[in-house]
């Protein structure tokens, strides 16, 4: 990665970190209006946001599956069984 790559990363770094603190507080603007704002930097910020999309998702996955599936996949485990379909 060459020195001007970096910068730009680092830019878009905290670029993101402010609008992420101004959705927090529900006062940042839409995805697609903060996006064309930075458009020097859109690549990157895509990429970002799509990665922090997904990071939620397993997340979400996660918190939605109940303790009783934790503890059966514990005894699984226990058990080495494969909940292989």
């Amino acid at each position: 990665m060459s020195s001007s790559d970096g910068k730009r990363r680092e830019r878009a770094e905290e670029i993101l970190d402010r609008w992420l603190v101004l959705q927090m507080d529900g006062q940042a603007p839409a995805k697609e209006d903060f996006l064309a704002s930075n458009e020097d930097l859109r690549d990157l910020l895509e990429v970002m946001l799509e990665n922090l999309d997904f990071a939620q998702e397993v997340l979400d996955l996660r918190a939605s599956k109940g303790s009783g599936d934790r503890a059966e996949d514990t005894a699984r485990s226990e058990r080495g069984s494969c909940a292989c379909g």
